[in-house]
């Protein structure tokens, strides 16, 4: 009844990479997720409401991936 999706960004293999590098990464996988959701719920959905999702979308990718960065560099 629910969607779910999954991404897997491992911060020890992108440390090396560029931030915005990062980020363009990030938000190609929220497109992903996007694509999962609007498939999922149907109908016509309007600009603003799609720009607004990949925002949400994005920022919980971003914070999840910085929240995981930096437990992994109090190791």
């Amino acid at each position: 009844d629910g969607l779910i999706c999954v991404v897997c960004i491992n911060p020890q293999q992108t440390k090396n990479m560029e931030p915005t590098h990062v980020a363009a990464l990030i938000v190609h996988e929220a497109t992903h997720v996007w694509q999962e959701t609007k498939q999922t719920i149907g109908g016509n959905i309007g600009n603003e409401s799609e720009a607004y999702a990949m925002q949400n979308i994005c920022r919980e990718l971003f914070d999840a991936y910085a929240a995981r960065a930096r437990r992994n560099s109090e190791r």
